[in-house]
């Protein structure tokens, strides 16, 4: 009966062959109610303790509803995994809702006929068993960006919501640009052998680090120099904390740095002070001078953001 699978239903009565449009409206429209559940089930799922699932049916499933937006625009997937895998510890529901987005932000930026590589690994998560899941695929808009730059990019994108979602379930996203025009994003995920952690025991918090006397130092030295040294105190603190997983960004025109990274609830501002205190007693320099800088800083929690209502702004 048509009231079982509505949307097969319009698909099927489609006058004419569907456009690549409508082909990929459909499967977008899938997606949003594969994901969207009942208030009640959702209720109850946040209340449930922590399940045991194999991360590799989740991967399948998960890339098999995105089988429309794969074939408009003629991409192909290989996953790679182990004959055996730990199985994965949290809310399956909630994972796949990630691996989703994730799928989808990756196929959508992917050139017309490429692969998208899935790698799932055994890894190790703050010292105990867990499972890495690698998604590699070339981005046609990440051209000509550095590494710098696409951490920036991705930092301003709705993507970034997984790395908070992910810490809830007590596993952490990271994303890199090894090589141009293809990036690696990583997903960790704890697994039953793992100690449990608590769900929310970590938040995501943004740190801007502003040089007050910016503008000065433009007027002495210039736009050109005055942006490579931002560039060496972005450098400087992406050793302070553990790059790639917590992101290091640059506004070179403003002079402002700002650095995302997770911590345990209430050590937020012992990282920024950590960071704080190693600036001050540093000596930077432009050429053989020394520049005295005065910094400014600025603390904040990141929200979170529901996964099904982020916008892609990718398109």
């Amino acid at each position: 009966m048509w009231l079982n699978d509505p949307i097969a239903f319009l698909e099927s009565q489609w006058p004419g062959k569907p456009s690549r449009e409508i082909k990929e409206a459909f499967a977008a429209l899938k997606g949003i109610l594969k994901k969207e559940a009942p208030k009640g089930r959702e209720r109850a799922e946040a209340g449930a303790p922590p399940k045991h699932f194999n991360i590799l049916d989740v991967v399948r499933r998960t890339c098999a509803t995105h089988d429309f937006l794969f074939l408009s625009r003629q991409l192909t997937y290989h996953i790679a995994a182990a004959a055996e895998t730990r199985r994965s510890s949290g809310r399956e529901s909630q994972i796949e809702a990630i691996i989703s987005e994730l799928i989808g932000h990756i196929a959508r930026r992917a050139p017309r006929g490429s692969q998208i590589d899935i790698e799932i690994k055994e890894t190790t998560l703050k010292q105990n068993p867990a499972v890495e899941l690698l998604f590699r695929a070339a981005d046609e808009k990440t051209e000509g960006l550095d590494k710098t730059a696409f951490l920036k990019q991705l930092s301003e994108s709705p993507i970034i919501a997984c790395k908070e979602a992910l810490l809830k379930e007590g596993g952490q996203f990271s994303a890199d640009l090894p090589e141009p025009r293809r990036p690696v994003f990583k997903v960790v995920l704890k697994t039953i052998e793992a100690e449990r952690l608590a769900a929310g025991d970590h938040e995501v918090f943004k740190y801007d680090i502003a040089i007050k006397n910016i503008t000065s130092v433009r007027k002495r030295f210039g736009i050109k120099k005055s942006q490579s040294l931002v560039h060496q105190i972005e450098e400087f603190v992406r050793l302070l904390v553990r790059h790639p997983i917590d992101i290091v960004t640059s506004m070179y025109d403003r002079g402002i740095i700002t650095a995302i990274y997770e911590t345990q609830k209430g050590a937020a501002q012992s990282v920024a002070g950590r960071i704080s205190s190693r600036l001050g007693a540093e000596k930077f320099k432009i050429g053989k001078m020394q520049v005295d800088l005065d910094f400014g800083y600025r603390l904040s929690a990141l929200p979170a953001i529901p996964l099904k209502r982020i916008a892609d702004t990718s398109r």
